[in-house]
């Protein structure tokens, strides 16, 4: 039977027995799986951290039940923990698309991937933040904007008028037509602005239209979807210049024509990575000092697995426990003290053992775990299947050595003595089956 490891899964609650399991610890965890299921409690595993023996394996081959799971360490993971469904954006894309798809997606950060699919870099709020942050010191920069006129009528959801070049991206300058025709472009000619890299962003002013056209300006970007002059249009045709209508007013489309910007020259190309198998307890004192929100986790071929926030090692810990025959996190599977033991159902004494709130916890002066799990079905008015009776059986016989061991009780006889009606197993043959 396979000892192969496997990795703990969502939603499930594992039943695992001490490491070096004996046929009580395997036995009794099984049996508890199938209580659980016996009362419509779905998501219960029989587990193991330890190999089989020859003893087990023959209980098991008996009664046709495959070996428990086995998970040598529960200790959380990063793959436990991390979004795998994270939103990417492309490396093309512009900060209103990014903006979009951080405010739609609540993400924290964005991988960023390139034409081939690999991670080139990560964008983030912070990181988009500063584009839009004043700058009094340079108002030039405050205007500027990095990309194509199609980036600008994405952004802006604007309906083209006429468009020439839309595809070629260049820097461009944005300005207000809302002075008057007189001193209209002289700002522009003292900051040494180039007709062909501004944009006008204006009404439906006739004059100023006919003027940027006239000095050939990029685009004029006539705000509130307002009409355009037929003269308008044709001489811009003429001259090479574009006009895009905007839904927007004017004060609208300038902080919305802004993010048109291409996010190429916001990329943080140096970001921090981790692997999905990493140990959360070592991840979480790395990314405390991290000023990116979120770490991107790349498998071992680079290739993205998902996104760790640091909202997310705060969450709590999925992974659930049910410790039976054994009640020290010394006996447990290596990871226990990490995860949540939700349950305890034991025949040992005491050890120290410390929960973050309270759990079912059943410790009783009997021979075997399989003992007080029996007895459980029993209480509740349930019949275990012949099968999951045989299981107990064995471990009740195993750990009590027939009822000779020093630590048999009436109740364990009491028990065997039910258990054997339905399974059909005389338990003296079992138990010499067993012990052979």
């Amino acid at each position: 039977m396979s000892n192969a490891p496997s990795e703990p899964a969502a939603n499930t609650t594992y039943v695992m027995g001490h490491r070096n399991p004996d046929a009580d610890a395997i036995c009794s965890a099984i049996a508890y799986a199938a209580y659980k299921e016996a009362r419509g409690e779905r998501g219960y595993v029989a587990a193991r951290c330890g190999n089989s023996n020859v003893r087990i394996d023959a209980i098991l081959g008996r009664f046709h039940r495959p070996l428990p799971v086995y998970l040598g360490d529960v200790r959380p993971r990063v793959s436990d923990m991390m979004d795998r469904n994270c939103v990417t954006v492309p490396e093309s894309a512009t900060c209103a698309e990014a903006l979009e798809l951080i405010d739609r997606n609540n993400a924290p950060l964005l991988p960023v991937v390139g034409g081939d699919g690999r991670v080139v870099g990560t964008i983030s709020l912070p990181h988009l933040g500063g584009i839009f942050i004043p700058r009094v010191s340079t108002p030039k920069l405050m205007r500027h904007v990095h990309g194509t006129l199609a980036d600008i009528v994405r952004a802006l959801k604007a309906t083209v008028v006429h468009v020439v070049d839309e595809t070629r991206k260049g820097e461009f300058y944005v300005r207000l037509g809302t002075m008057d025709i007189g001193t209209f472009w002289k700002i522009s000619e003292r900051e040494g602005i180039p007709a062909s890299e501004s944009l006008i962003i204006v009404g439906d002013r006739r004059d100023i239209h006919l003027r940027a056209i006239e000095l050939g300006l990029r685009a004029i970007i006539v705000t509130s979807r307002l009409p355009v002059d037929k003269e308008v249009l044709e001489k811009a045709r003429a001259r090479g210049v574009s006009i895009i209508s905007s839904p927007y007013d004017s004060s609208t489309t300038a902080w919305v024509v802004r993010t048109a910007s291409s996010i190429e020259k916001v990329i943080q190309r140096h970001f921090g990575t981790v692997s999905p198998d990493a140990r959360l307890s070592e991840i979480r004192r790395k990314i405390s000092t991290l000023a990116d929100p979120a770490l991107v986790v790349l498998d071992e071929g680079g290739t993205l697995a998902g996104v760790l926030s640091k909202s997310d090692v705060l969450k709590p810990v999925q992974t659930r426990l049910v410790l039976v025959d054994h009640n020290e996190i010394t006996q447990a599977v290596i990871g226990a003290d990490e995860v949540q033991i939700t349950e305890i159902i034991d025949h040992h004494r005491l050890g120290p053992v410390s929960t973050p709130g309270p759990i079912l916890f059943i410790n009783e002066p009997v021979g075997s775990t399989c003992t007080i799990v029996a007895d459980l079905f029993r209480a509740g008015g349930l019949v275990p299947s012949r099968e999951i009776a045989g299981i107990m059986m064995s471990g009740l016989i195993s750990d009590t050595l027939h009822l000779n061991s020093p630590t048999s009780t009436p109740k364990d006889a009491e028990i065997l003595a039910w258990l054997s009606g339905i399974a059909g197993e005389d338990p003296r043959a079992l138990a010499e089956a067993i012990f052979s």
